[in-house]
This record gives C-alpha cells, structure tokens and sequence, in this order.
C-alpha cells in the first residue's frame, strides 16, 4: 500500500480547489512525492492553511486564480499545462453553506464538475481524470448500515444531493464521450476529514480549537451522530493508489456507475460519535463543550459508514492511521502552531514523511 515515487516523479498534476484544505495538503504531500503541479483556484482564503503556505509554495507550483465555472478559462489552463494527471476538489464543501446557497452550490458542483469534463475531452489530454465527491452521496435511512459503491445514490441537503447528481453525471459523460478515448475517469467518495490547518465554518474541529483558544464552552449540536472520522491523509494516499492503479489497469470497458467508484474511509471499528472526537481532543488539550438543545439545526445524517472492501481488495489500501492517532496528529499540529510558534508548512511536512514512513 506504498505509494510509488517512481511514479510521481516530475509527473505533471493538475489539481482543481488545490488551495482548499485537502487540497493544500495533497499539494504538500505530491511535492514529496516529486510531481509537478498547476492548481487551478478561487482566491487564497485568509484564514487557511494554504495561506499559511504559500510562501514556501510560491516558487514549487504554477497557481491560477480561476473558477471552476469558466469554462473557457479551466479548458485554456488544462490545454497549456497539458497534465499527465487531473484530480479535481474544486467544490462548495459545507453541507449548512449548501441550505443558504442551493444554487450556487449545485452551480459549483455539478456544473462545475461538466466543465471539467467538457474540457478534459475537448483538449489534448489523455491520462487520468479523478473527480472527488463525499462518503454523502448515498441515500442515507440512518440504518447504521455499510454503505459500499453499489448502493443508491441520493442526498437529503443540497450538498449530498449535488455531489450524488455528480456521480451519475461523470457516469454518463464516461459512457457517452469517453469510450472511444485514451482518458481514464474515475470517481472517489470520501469526507469527514480530519487534520492540522483546518480553519472552515461550522466544522467540528476548527470550532473546538477555536473553543480552547478563546477558552470558551464548545456547543456541540449532535454529539451521538456517528462519522467515519479520518486523517486527511488516508484518502489522499488512496486517492493517489487508485489513479496509479487506473494508469495500470483498464477498468473503461466495465459500465456501471459502481465500477468506476471507489470508497476511501477507516475501518468501521473506528467510526466514533462527535462526543467521542471532542473528549478525545480534550484529553490532548483540555477544553469545555456543552450539548445545544435549543437552536433548531437544518436536517443531517445521524450514522455515516462506509464499506471499503473494494479499496482494500484492488488497491491494496487501507487507513494507516486509527481513530486515536488520527485525533492525536491533529490536535497536535494545532498545539505546535498556537503554544510553539512552529510554522504550518514544516508541521505539514513532519506529518507527511511520518505518514509516508509508516
């Protein structure tokens, strides 16, 4: 399950919402690894870890500020950099954002995701395309069952709703226009991601540091809703197993939606509930929280789980990391940037070459 630097070496990346969250760290983690890489963006966020960053990225990766949504510039940038690699991130993430800007978020998302694909066929690429979705995308009864790729589709919020919408549209865009081209596309479902640099709204661990820091009582608003918590590192190393698996491997003849799906999630023994993860963080760097029972919240899942045999089976993948560690590398990047002044990008890189050594 160890990545191959001999196939990232000097392989040409480009990566849509590279400045995003996850998407600074698969950066970080890629330029270990030796590739070279274009993000295509919208402007850098003042409170994020790419931000934080972007003095050491300055002069190691070509960055455009674009939006997802212009086609003509997404195809213009892909058409000049001319990528071996495409994984694209650019999305509208926040499933409460999603309640109080539907369209945008179906506009960012699933149009989004077109464009790329339009463009992706209407130039001089050739390698392999992979979209990233969420562990949401399936029509959740809050069962506790497992869901595993072949299950229903669907989404209660506009986010999960979108980003399903955005299954069946890479499916059909495969079949309809790509069969008869060298293009590999697939599609990964993950979420709940964890890690050091996380400053989102409304996200449960970027308001529990914050908590701590302002010395404040956590409000915690559905404490026994259970997630598939991991470290952000996990998914992007199984993001980079599966496209190194599609560059071996020709998968387009199989035409089920589910064929080209892969979930990325730990094992479900370390599916823990939201109180769980506060208490956890809590005994790391001690803090307050009290449950909120008064403010009337938009509707969310209570059980998330994921199945991933498919993963484990064909990729050779599995979480590296459990629950605790997952909790511990994430707290403690937080302690080392606040109380020791370390700077983001050497606690990002001490954590990726610790990840990549395990």
């Amino acid at each position: 399950m160890t990545l191959r630097s001999t196939f990232w070496e000097n392989k040409k990346v480009f990566i849509t919402g590279n400045t995003g969250f996850k998407g600074t760290w698969l950066t970080i983690l890629l330029l270990e690894l030796g590739a070279k890489i274009k993000g295509y963006s919208l402007c850098v966020e003042k409170e994020s870890l790419f931000k934080k960053v972007s003095k050491e990225l300055k002069n190691q990766i070509e960055n455009v500020i674009g939006d997802i949504r212009n086609y003509d510039l997404l195809k213009k940038e892909i058409s000049n950099f001319r990528p071996e690699i495409i994984i694209h991130l650019a999305a509208q993430p926040l499933v409460i954002e999603s309640y109080k800007n539907p369209l945008q978020t179906w506009d960012t998302n699933l149009m989004g995701t077109l464009n790329l694909l339009e463009a992706i066929t209407h130039t001089n690429f050739s390698g392999t395309s992979l979209i990233i979705t969420t562990d949401k995308v399936y029509w959740n009864d809050n069962l506790n069952q497992e869901f595993s790729e072949e299950d229903f589709l669907g989404g209660y919020d506009p986010y999960s709703a979108s980003k399903a919408a955005t299954e069946i549209a890479v499916a059909s865009w495969r079949l309809s226009f790509l069969n008869n081209k060298s293009i590999k596309l697939a599609t990964a479902r993950a979420g709940n991601v964890i890690g050091g640099g996380d400053w989102a709204k409304n996200r449960i661990i970027p308001d529990a540091i914050k908590s701590i820091l302002k010395k404040d009582s956590l409000k915690i608003r559905n404490p026994y809703s259970t997630r598939p918590w991991q470290h952000v590192l996990d998914p992007l190393n199984g993001y980079l197993k599966l496209i190194e698996y599609l560059e071996e491997n020709n998968i387009n003849h199989e035409n089920k939606i589910s064929s080209h799906a892969f979930n990325f999630g730990p094992n479900t023994t370390y599916n823990k509930s939201v109180l769980e993860l506060i208490e956890k963080i809590y005994s790391i760097w001690p803090g307050k929280y009290h449950f909120d029972k008064n403010t009337i919240y938009h509707h969310e899942s209570e059980n998330l789980n994921l199945c991933i045999n498919k993963s484990q089976k064909l990729l050779n993948w599995s979480p590296k990391l459990n629950f605790d560690l997952s909790v511990e590398m994430t707290t403690n990047w937080y302690k080392d940037f606040y109380l020791n002044s370390k700077h983001a990008m050497g606690i990002c890189l001490k954590d990726v070459n610790k990840y990549l050594n395990l």
